[in-house]
């Protein structure tokens, strides 16, 4: 059996002394200068979420024919509609496309709501720039360089 060991503590932020952390990220308590800014943003791009993929339908249905037991049923029903059992391997076809259905709807709607609820955040961060402090929406939030926190003073 494989043994998971805890992280690392030099690793965990909250442990380090705040010093230390503005020195590993290049910083300081009057935040980056703006053109360390731009320059980081050259570097490393904006930093905000990846462009979210959309809901593809058909993809979502497929997928639910990934369920090693759907998979067996309906091998089931081509073994039971190829010895002359017709009736019995349409139900089953049935059965399992039924299924397919009520979790493919499930899905699409819990993935729609979702990406409603996602629509309505708004997030907003505060950032020092040469020691002044602005508050950013995220879809401008690509000067920053500091870990992404929500609502929270940087």
């Amino acid at each position: 059996m494989k043994q998971i060991t805890p992280p690392s503590t030099s690793n965990i932020l909250a442990e380090k002394k705040i010093e230390d952390i503005f020195r590993n990220l290049k910083t300081s308590k009057t935040g980056l200068s703006a053109a360390e800014a731009t320059d980081r943003l050259r570097q490393y791009g904006p930093n905000e979420f990846a462009e979210k993929k959309k809901i593809r339908p058909a993809l979502i249905f497929f997928s639910k024919f990934k369920n090693p037991l759907l998979l067996l049923l309906l091998a089931a029903a081509v073994v039971s509609i190829s010895l002359g059992s017709v009736f019995e391997g349409g139900i089953i076809i049935v059965i399992v496309l039924g299924s397919a259905a009520i979790d493919f709807f499930n899905t699409y709607k819990s993935a729609k709501a979702a990406e409603a609820l996602q629509e309505k955040v708004n997030i907003t961060a505060a950032i020092m720039r040469n020691g002044e402090k602005y508050f950013w929406d995220s879809p401008r939030f690509g000067g920053c360089f500091w870990p992404f926190l929500p609502n929270a003073q940087i």
